[in-house]
């Protein structure tokens, strides 16, 4: 009398379709494997239950003795349940995740230059949430922001599509413009809140316009001056950087948190006052105020 193991071949065809999946994520890479597991898993389930109704028919003639295999119908039942469980996180929308997680990678891209022009403007308030930067003064008409970044998305295009909807903000209210520098959105993972990207900026400030700057990123903030005809007040909640021109009319005040936070080959002045440290030098006949504030350290080069 021949005998039937039933669930041995129910047992194959899940191996049979965990193979072309690995297969597949050999050639075309994992989300193909996801999404064949997630939506031909039910096959086992439907071979299992075609081999128990064949083998039920067979046995009413006593031509053959069925024998269920033990192993085999658990591990159909482990892939049944692990099936259920893919469903449950594909519609909660943590299989779209997953797939985003495995897709990413790093891509360099290149800002798109902005050009802001600036005439009747007298004043400049910029502020900026994020990245490193580096200001410069410029002798155009126009406040310029360019520079680069690395984004992770899952294509050189979404990288490019990223890096156009961090622009400048910005609005005019009387002489004053508001410019506000954008950063990479946060993107949710498997693994909490993380940004898209990271991103250094240059930005051109005519040397006659007024400037006020606040990068609250606690990145380092770098500032090239060769000329200034007006007052410009930088704060950086990280490290401070500053190239000066020594043909530059300015009067440098520096304020941080402790004397030694004062570096750089300038001719610093230090004294203290209650829990914070400033300093002063002068270029030429100091005519235009620079103050410097920085929560770690102030470096001052002049050449």
């Amino acid at each position: 009398m021949r005998q039937w193991r039933v669930g041995s071949f129910s047992m194959g065809l899940v191996l049979v379709l965990l193979g072309i999946g690995l297969l597949l994520y050999q050639f075309k890479g994992s989300p193909a494997a996801l999404d064949l597991i997630i939506n031909w898993w039910p096959l086992a389930l439907i071979f299992l239950g075609i081999e128990v109704l064949v083998a039920g028919f067979f046995q009413r003639g006593d031509k053959i003795s069925i024998k269920y295999d033990f192993w085999s119908v658990l591990l159909v039942i482990v892939f049944f349940f692990s099936s259920l469980a893919g469903y449950a996180l594909h519609e909660s929308g943590m299989i779209t995740l997953v797939r985003e997680a495995v897709q990413v990678k790093e891509h360099a891209v290149t800002l798109p230059e902005e050009v802001i022009p600036l005439t009747g403007i007298e004043r400049v308030v910029l502020s900026c949430a994020g990245g490193e930067l580096e200001l410069r003064s410029s002798d155009g008409d126009a406040a310029r922001i360019f520079g680069q970044g690395t984004f992770i998305a899952a294509s050189a295009g979404e990288a490019a599509a990223l890096a156009k909807v961090i622009d400048a903000d910005y609005y005019v209210e009387g002489s004053t413009l508001y410019l506000q520098i954008n950063q990479p959105p946060l993107r949710s993972t498997p693994f909490g809140w993380h940004r898209t990207g990271e991103v250094s900026r240059t930005v051109l400030i005519p040397a006659g316009v007024a400037l006020e700057l606040r990068n609250n990123s606690g990145y380092q903030t770098r500032v090239i001056l060769n000329d200034l005809a007006a007052p410009w007040s930088i704060h950086a909640d990280g490290t401070l950087q500053a190239e000066l021109s020594s043909s530059l009319d300015a009067t440098v005040y520096g304020l941080s948190s402790h004397a030694g936070s004062f570096r750089g080959n300038a001719d610093w002045n230090v004294g203290e006052t209650g829990s914070q440290a400033v300093a002063t030098f002068t270029l030429g006949e100091g005519t235009w105020p620079l103050n410097l504030t920085a929560e770690w350290e102030i470096e001052v080069n002049v050449h």
